[in-house]
């Protein structure tokens, strides 16, 4: 019987009866925030609710569409001047939103593949310290071992050459 079922079974001191009978209960699988059992399976999503969810998804999405309709219809006559590394007179706002947004999504894949190599250069420079601890590890070991025998030979012949 385990810590909980214990005190679950407690039992009265005048009566010697359990004050509480002991529900052996199977355990909760972890994480997530759910009271199900181990292996039991996530409750499915009614029917009524998967529409839902697809139509807000739906509507969403046309939103967003309908927002960057509007701000290209908008901006399409306008212009700007823009400097970048040299100035740049009457810049359709379109193009420039556009070359913003494309810049921006290349800046942050590159900025993401630097870390990305950094964390792996930092792994191999870890694996290879665990690599030298390790040899280091195996020559200490071979050079007790060799100590050992020596110390088991002298030994052997100090038991040997006594009479």
């Amino acid at each position: 019987m385990n810590g909980r079922l214990a005190r679950l079974a407690a039992t009265d001191l005048l009566f010697e009866e359990p004050l509480i009978a002991a529900v052996e209960r199977p355990p909760l699988a972890k994480g997530g925030g759910t009271n199900r059992p181990v292996g039991a399976e996530k409750p499915k999503m009614t029917l009524a609710l998967k529409r839902v969810k697809v139509y807000l998804k739906l509507i969403a999405t046309c939103t967003v569409v309908v927002i960057v309709l509007l701000v290209v219809l908008m901006n399409r006559s306008n212009t700007a001047d823009v400097w970048f590394f040299g100035r740049y007179r009457d810049v359709n706002v379109v193009w420039l939103i556009a070359v913003t947004s494309v810049s921006s999504v290349l800046g942050w894949w590159g900025v993401r593949r630097v870390f990305r190599v950094v964390r792996e250069l930092r792994e191999v420079r870890r694996a290879r310290r665990k690599e030298l601890q390790l040899d280091e590890q195996r020559r200490l070991a071979d050079e007790l071992a060799e100590r050992e025998k020596k110390i088991d030979e002298k030994i052997r012949r100090s038991i040997t050459e006594e009479p």
